[in-house]
Order: structure tokens, then sequence, then C-alpha cells
């Protein structure tokens, strides 16, 4: 894994252990029905931002994973976008 990687890595995990404590405090003072929810989660750990900035991530690399992988390899010394006129 290269260096960003290992750094993305690190602060998805920075950011997962807060959420993952009060998820817990909340499941088990109310049980997981009634007290776990994206909201009631972003509210009390205040990370909405957060939040939404990890799924967008997530989302992204899982795209461009599918975008690569559909493209194919390149030819050495080719430049990616050159097949499609870019």
């Amino acid at each position: 894994m290269s260096i960003t990687g290992n750094r993305r890595e690190r602060e998805r995990a920075q950011r997962h252990r807060p959420i993952l404590a009060v998820a817990r405090e909340l499941a088990e003072a109310e049980g997981w029905e009634a007290a776990i929810t994206t909201r009631r989660l972003a509210t009390c750990v205040e990370v909405k931002d957060a939040i939404v900035t990890a799924v967008a991530e997530e989302g992204f690399a899982e795209l461009a994973k599918l975008l690569r992988a559909m493209r194919g390899p390149t030819p050495e010394g080719a430049s990616p976008t050159a097949a499609y006129g870019l």
C-alpha cells in the first residue's frame, strides 16, 4: 500500500473510533433498535460532515476501482485518457 493509502486508512480509523464509541454507548443504554440512527450518531459525535465525507470517499474509491477495471491495462508510455480523446 502506498504512503497516501496508509494515511487515508489512519484518518478513516480516527474518524470511526468516536462514532463506534458513541454507538456502543447508545446501544448499551437504549438498545440497538431504539438508539442507533445515522442522524443521532452524527448529532452525538458532532461529525456529520466527516460522515458525509467518509461515505463520499468510499463511494468514489469504489467507482474509481470499477472504472480502472473496466478500462483494462494501459500500454506502457500511453496516457490513460488518450483512448478517450482527452
